[in-house]
């Protein structure tokens, strides 16, 4: 990022920030600028730059509006500033992951910790009524869980979750933290 203004990017490489976007994106995904708070986010790579992808080294920052005025993008947080290195991610629905994590969460606890109650999180960008699903991710996370634990669950703004070896605030996630003694 070359230049922006409390939470609104305005430049990417000293361009508008919204032309660099739509070329980036391609004319196979020729999304009116308008439509970019369905589309864009914008993830900060916390780990070794030019390491494979790892999923839990982005914070990713959710796109609000596009300023067209401005030719810049509103983000959700006012955190990303001029001399951050960002990268045009891909938002996904899917829930095939879901299950695994969720398992992999359970089999975390150390021997002898007895779980006593999960607490989901999700973003409320990803409902199903909001991102134009069918499916709500929520289900499927109850699903996963198979009453193993009662599920304390709602909508948030803003997610804390673990990202380059520290807990910070995420958009567009779904958080899920599992309680026990």
């Amino acid at each position: 990022m070359t230049r922006a203004e409390d939470s609104t990017v305005l430049e990417l490489d000293h361009r508008p920030a919204l032309e660099v976007i739509s070329e980036l994106l391609g004319k196979e995904n020729d999304v009116p600028w308008k439509e970019y708070s369905f589309f864009v986010t914008l993830g900060v790579n916390l780990g070794e730059k030019y390491a494979p992808f790892k999923e839990e080294n982005y914070q990713n920052r959710l796109c609000l509006r596009a300023d067209l005025k401005r030719k810049g993008i509103v983000m959700f947080e006012p955190d990303l500033v001029a001399g951050t290195e960002v990268q045009l991610m891909r938002r996904s629905i899917g829930f095939s992951y879901i299950q695994e994590r969720v398992d992999r969460l359970f089999d975390s606890l150390p021997e002898g910790r007895e779980p006593l109650l999960a607490l989901y999180i999700d973003c409320a960008g990803r409902a199903g009524a909001y991102c134009g699903m069918d499916e709500e991710e929520a289900a499927v996370v109850i699903e996963a869980i198979n009453g193993r634990v009662p599920l304390l669950g709602l909508y948030g703004g803003v997610e804390i979750g673990p990202v380059g070896g520290k807990s910070r605030s995420l958009n567009w996630t779904g958080v899920l933290t599992l309680i026990s003694r």
